[in-house]
Parts: structure tokens; sequence; C-alpha cells
């Protein structure tokens, strides 16, 4: 899995399954490369198509392996891009009454709050992360496995649940219940 800010669970799991299929599905599309440049604003300034789709099957990978993978900038700019458009696309998609997540009520995805909630870095500029660090090379691009005590440390407020049979959005509870317990 991908060592996200708190320990994900089935949900944002399937969220991020669905999202990178959603992506790969549509980039290897025979015109895969014009939906990438008209659809990733920020991914287009630092990945060229094909180490993107290289770098997003690799994050597939490692977000179902049973290990702990870090990311770094260059990772985070792809996963919110992807994660954003997903969340847009299936959004739009559901017109509030189909479900996103099988087996469950979920018809809208709150994207803001999944990274409040998962991603622990979103005020990144593309500008200047390209600036400070150059164009990701495949070494940069590395998902390193990590250690037990190399894990970021998910906080003890994972308790309350994010979402329950009858959440229509998710996360439900981030600003109800996460920052009561704050």
């Amino acid at each position: 899995m991908l060592n996200l800010k708190i320990v994900p669970d089935e949900i944002i799991t399937a969220i991020i399954t669905n999202s990178f299929d959603f992506s790969l599905d549509n980039l290897s599309a025979e015109d895969g490369e014009e939906w990438f440049k008209c659809n990733y604003p920020n991914v287009t300034e630092v990945f060229s198509f094909d180490m993107a789709i290289k770098t997003l099957q690799n994050l597939r990978f490692c977000h179902q392996s049973p290990g702990v993978y870090g990311f770094n900038d260059f990772h985070l700019v792809l996963i919110y891009d992807v994660l954003n458009l997903y969340c847009v696309h299936k959004n739009l998609l559901s017109g509030k009454s189909t479900p996103i997540i099988k087996g469950t009520k979920i018809v809208e995805i709150d994207f803001e709050g999944l990274l409040k909630l998962f991603l622990s870095n979103t005020d990144f500029c593309v500008c200047c992360l390209v600036k400070k660090e150059g164009k990701p090379t495949l070494e940069k691009l590395e998902n390193k496995l990590l250690e037990e005590d190399e894990y970021l440390l998910w906080d003890d407020k994972n308790d309350v649940p994010l979402f329950n049979l009858e959440s229509t959005k998710y996360p439900q509870h981030l600003v109800e219940e996460r920052n009561n317990h704050a």
C-alpha cells in the first residue's frame, strides 16, 4: 500500500485503485496521449506521456502490495491529478443517484476531503518542483519499500469512521467527527 497520512479504509483503497485503473485505461486508448495532455494540467508539466504511464503502473503495483511504499512530490503530482480527474468524472457521472462504490450508497467523493485526510503535503507548486528538482528520472521515481520505523505515524483518531452504511458522500465524517476529536 502507499504510505498515506492515515490507515486507508476499504473505500479509499477502492477509490485509489479505480482512479489508477481509470487513468491507465484512458492513457492506453488510441487517443491516450491527447487525453493525457487535456486532462492532467500538473502532470504534463512534470512527466512525459510514457513516464507518466510507467510511474502510474508502478504506483498501482505499490498500492496493491502488502508492504508500505513511500512516494515523493513527483508521485504526489501524479496522484493528485489522477484522483482529481477520477473524482470529477465519478461525481458528474453518478448524478447523485448511482453509487460510485458497489455495495455502498456513496454518490459523491469529496476530493478536498481526501487530500486533507490521506495526503501529507499537497502544497506543491509544479513550477517550483521542476525548478528545484529538475524533471524526474527513473531513480527519482522509484518507490521505496519502507521499513516499519519509516512509516508515517498514522494518527490515533482513525477510530472515527469516514462513512457508514447510509453515507452518500466520502469522506462523510471528515469535518463533523474527526475535527471534534482533534
